[in-house]
C-alpha cells in the first residue's frame, strides 16, 4: 500500500515549533483510549488538520470537534495488531479523497476556532440553567 510521510515527536514543542508542525499536518493521530481533554486535537484542528482517535476511547475534545466532523474514530488497536487498515476512513487511505479530507479539516478548524471564552461561558450558563429546570 501507500506509505504516508509521518513524524513522531516525543518532546515538548514551543509555540513556534508547534505551529510549524501543525501547519504541515494533513492528519493528526491521537491513539490513547482516555484523555481528559486532548489538546492536540484542538491544536491540529486550529491549523486545519482533523484527528484520528481510537474508537471506543474517551477523549474530551471529541465532543467539541464532533466525531465524524473534526475527528474520525478508528479501531487503532485492531489496525496495529493485525495490520488491517480497512477501518481507516477512505479520506485517509487515498489521496483521491483529498477534497473530502480538506472538508473535514475545514469543519475541524471552524469548530476549534469557534470555541472561545464567550462560548465557554455560554455553555456553562446553559448547563446551569439545565440543572435548575
Amino acid at each position: 500500500g501507500e506509505t504516508w510521510p509521518h513524524v513522531i515527536i516525543n518532546r515538548h514543542l514551543g509555540p513556534n515549533e508547534l505551529a510549524a508542525v501543525f501547519s504541515r499536518t494533513a492528519v493528526n493521530v491521537h491513539p490513547c483510549l482516555y484523555d481528559a481533554y486532548g489538546m492536540t486535537l484542538v491544536e491540529s484542528a486550529a491549523f486545519g488538520a482533523p484527528t484520528i482517535v481510537n474508537n471506543g476511547g474517551k477523549v474530551g475534545a471529541v465532543s467539541l470537534l464532533g466525531e465524524g466532523k473534526g475527528c474520525m474514530a478508528v479501531d487503532l488497536e485492531k489496525m496495529l495488531l493485525t495490520s488491517d487498515d480497512s477501518e481507516l476512513p477512505r479520506e485517509v487511505k487515498s489521496l483521491e479523497s483529498y477534497t473530502t479530507l480538506r472538508q473535514i479539516a475545514k469543519e475541524a478548524r471552524s469548530r476549534a476556532l469557534g470555541w472561545d471564552e464567550m462560548a465557554c461561558c455560554q455553555g456553562f450558563i446553559n448547563a446551569l440553567n439545565g440543572m435548575s429546570n
